[in-house]
């Protein structure tokens, strides 16, 4: 992504719609602050297809549960 971090995408999107879920992969290391945001999960490369099912589901769940 030129000129845009990942975290400059997530900030982005949260200008545009605030509760919209967020599935962050990342091979760099991450901080808490960013890591802990609402609505934000993070899964570290390589991806655990099992473990980006089950994130996606659940993220899914809280935003139709609200």
């Amino acid at each position: 992504m030129p000129g845009m971090s990942g975290w400059d995408v997530l900030e982005a999107v949260r200008l545009r719609d605030a509760h919209m879920p967020i599935i962050v992969i990342t091979g760099a290391p991450v901080s808490d602050a960013l890591a802990s945001q609402a609505g934000v999960a993070v899964l570290k490369k390589p991806v655990d297809i099992t473990a980006l099912n089950t994130t996606m589901q659940r993220m899914l769940n809280r935003r139709w549960a609200v």
